[in-house]
């Protein structure tokens, strides 16, 4: 009885090993890479002192594309509300992930990190924070990246 007890347990142990092991070694594990890529404003509209300022942009492996990461870095200025909501989109894209902040009167920094569906224009944008959503302004950019 002893001797069926003490294989039963061995085997037991021998199973969860092995189970961790395979956990610890998956091939589904990656590796990151968010590499910073050069970009160029493109529009910028803004009245009462409110500003967006991007200050960088990093990229999953140096490209924007589906299934890859992005990663937006700034400031803003708030001056003509009391609250708004800034936002971060690809226009004719599609991003998951958290992107909006809300913001009072003031500066501040910002950081937005998003999981690309489908590649398009990146913009960060205030909106007012009264309920209506009406945009305050846009910062657009264009990036210098490889977009497949």
């Amino acid at each position: 009885m002893r001797t069926a007890f003490v294989g039963s347990f061995l085997l037991g142990f021998l199973a969860a090993f092995l189970v961790m092991l395979a956990a610890c070694t998956s091939p589904a594990q990656r590796v990151e890479r968010i590499e910073s890529v050069s970009f160029r404003s493109t529009q910028t509209d803004f009245d009462g002192g409110d500003r967006i300022e991007i200050e960088s942009v990093s990229l999953e492996d140096g490209s924007l594309r589906a299934g890859g990461q992005i990663l937006v870095r700034g400031r803003w200025r708030l001056e003509s509300q009391p609250t708004a909501w800034l936002g971060f989109a690809l226009a004719d894209g599609e991003i998951e992930g958290d992107m909006w902040q809300n913001v009072r009167r003031g500066e501040g920094e910002f950081e937005f990190r998003a999981h690309v569906l489908q590649p398009g224009r990146p913009r960060v944008a205030l909106y007012t924070g009264d309920g209506a959503y009406a945009r305050i302004g846009t910062h657009a950019f264009e990036l210098h990246a490889t977009i497949p």
